[in-house]
């Protein structure tokens, strides 16, 4: 691996029991469990959106552990 393609950038601060991370334009799509939950972070650390349990007053994810993000950023997959 070539060490020019890499960089060492800013931290972002995130939760506690982090279980998927995922690019979303220039920031990041955090899943949790513990309590179970989905953020989007932006690049600086502020979140912008956050999906949990409580949202829509009914049970959203189980065991929210993976995250992919569609190549034109229009939909967040989540492996529950």
């Amino acid at each position: 691996m070539n060490s020019d393609l890499l960089s060492l950038g800013k931290d972002v601060l995130v939760g506690e029991y982090v279980r998927g991370v995922s690019v979303l334009g220039n920031g990041l799509v955090v899943t949790y469990v513990l309590p179970d939950a989905v953020e989007v972070i932006a690049q600086e650390g502020k979140r912008i959106h956050r999906l949990d349990n409580t949202s829509f007053r009914r049970k959203l994810f189980d065991y929210p552990e993976h995250v992919a993000v569609s190549s034109d950023s229009t939909r967040v997959f989540i492996a529950d």
